[in-house]
């Protein structure tokens, strides 16, 4: 961890959600998508080399399929007890026969030389998007499920080492029941969903829906809802913490007209890092690696602009930059200091 004292002075967390294809076999087929799956791959040690540059910890969330190379050693670790899926949506489970044997074959569905990279970096933490990404939250007769998947993971990860310490939930779902097994399971923190005015519109009717992502996309750019940080006692008095995230790094490269609005949206999330620095608060920050497949020089340059300006904040504030794991054990520091 950072060298720290046990005066918290603000922090920025940032947390990617690594899922490659697992997380989007309902939103694109693969074929319309695969040059930006092999951009995310190519950009991940990019992203990488400028964490190393600017001294910034990180939590990356991979799905546990990824930690795979090849077909054989997936198969052999898939939990008997599955999830129940919603009508006319797949699971990632009933695309399984149709991936490839391995990473070479396969960089879609397979990252076990990246989750290397990751873990070959200094100051990355390796946490978890659950085993098979499946979202999580639909029946309280899921948790037996969510349990035989975290154990999954856990061992997965333990077969090369690893001790896996904090999630991040697939669409950020979830619920109490989940969170109890988090709990039994010994995860120590999650990240959570931010509480902004206009989250009660993110309902499924043909009004809400697109009136959240409106005022979701205003957020992006003007302040709708502040700065979102929070100070390090928010995230509870045990485990599992909810160190909910603040902001997410969306790019909005499917409409080349709006790069016009980038500086406006650089200018909210520096705007609300310098609040947390300012408050002395949390900052967690976080977006897909997916996101940077395409145009993928911009928005390392982009990312390169915001981390310049949290340099600046740590040399005026002293505001850290903190893994979740490494938030967690701060706020133990806290509790008996």
């Amino acid at each position: 961890m950072n060298d720290c004292s046990k005066v918290f002075r603000g922090a920025l967390v940032i947390s990617l959600d690594f899922e490659l294809h697992w997380g989007l076999i309902n939103t694109y087929p693969l074929e319309s998508i695969q040059h930006r799956l092999s951009g995310a791959r190519k950009a991940i040690p990019s992203i990488l080399k400028l964490f190393e540059e600017f001294e910034v910890h990180a939590t990356w969330a991979p799905v546990g399929f990824l930690f795979f190379n090849n077909r054989k050693d997936l198969m052999t670790a898939i939990p008997n007890c599955r999830p129940s899926v919603e009508k006319n949506m797949l699971s990632p489970y009933d695309i399984l026969p149709n991936i490839g044997n391995d990473e070479l074959s396969d960089p879609y569905h397979y990252a076990s030389s990246i989750i290397d990279q990751i873990l070959a970096a200094p100051n990355q933490e390796v946490a978890t998007h659950t085993f098979a990404h499946c979202i999580w939250d639909r029946i309280p007769a899921d948790t037996d499920s969510f349990k035989a998947d975290i154990k999954a993971v856990l061992g997965t990860a333990l077969s090369r080492g690893l001790e896996i310490s904090s999630i991040v939930f697939p669409q950020n779902k979830y619920n109490l029941d989940l969170i109890r097994v988090l709990k039994e399971q010994g995860i120590l923190a999650y990240r959570g969903n931010g509480q902004y005015w206009y989250s009660h519109f993110d309902k499924k009717d043909s009004f809400s829906r697109p009136l959240f992502r409106f005022c979701r996309f205003l957020d992006r750019h003007i302040s709708l809802s502040g700065s979102n940080a929070y100070p390090l006692e928010k995230i509870g008095e045990k485990a599992p913490y909810n160190i909910a995230g603040s902001m997410g790094l969306e790019f909005f490269s499917h409409a080349p007209c709006l790069s016009i609005l980038e500086p406006l949206r650089l200018r909210r999330l520096t705007s609300s890092l310098t609040k947390a620095a300012e408050q002395r608060g949390i900052f967690h920050l976080w977006w897909h690696p997916h996101q940077f497949g395409d145009d993928s020089e911009s928005k390392v340059h982009f990312l390169r602009l915001f981390l310049v300006h949290f340099s600046a904040l740590r040399e005026k504030y002293g505001l850290q930059s903190l893994t979740m794991n490494e938030v967690v054990e701060l706020r133990e520091i806290h509790k008996v200091s």
